[in-house]
């Protein structure tokens, strides 16, 4: 798949398995984020791509068709899993989509987790207003999206 990691030969290939390698191919510390951890999430974008954080500060390449993350705001940056591949938290997930995603599907997003009982209302307008003024995209984004 990439550079030191290796799938079994006729392994079915999905989106999940190329997530996880992209994931291993990036060293300790990653973890699927932005529009790749939506979809591991089971949120429906119109368009995702192979993105990880990595914590590894090196400069090491990136694997080809992975885009790599490697930010200065690590609030809020703990971990999750979701079917064995290590993934952003789902409140860490929201703040990072509306740096790639368009407003309606970052509404969609909070939408879904909201139903699905992943995520309190409270929980994400107290996540955006730590991260808000931080120079992050979320910032365009009004925290009105989110009723109180």
């Amino acid at each position: 798949m990439h550079s030191g990691v290796a799938r079994a030969a006729g392994a079915p290939i999905n989106d999940g398995q190329r997530i996880l390698g992209s994931v291993l191919a990036c060293g300790g510390g990653t973890v699927a984020s932005h529009s790749a951890a939506a979809r591991v999430w089971g949120l429906q974008l119109p368009r995702w791509r192979l993105e990880v954080i990595s914590a590894q500060r090196d400069s090491r390449r990136a694997p080809a068709g992975v885009l790599v993350h490697r930010p200065s705001d690590r609030v809020d940056l703990w971990p999750a899993r979701r079917g064995g591949i290590p993934v952003t938290n789902p409140l860490r997930l929201l703040v990072d989509l509306g740096a790639v995603v368009p407003l309606g599907s970052l509404e969609a997003a909070l939408d879904q987790f909201v139903v699905a009982g992943t995520v309190d209302v409270a929980a994400v307008r107290t996540t955006l207003d730590r991260h808000a003024g931080r120079g992050r995209a979320v910032a365009h984004h009004p925290r009105s999206m989110v009723p109180r």
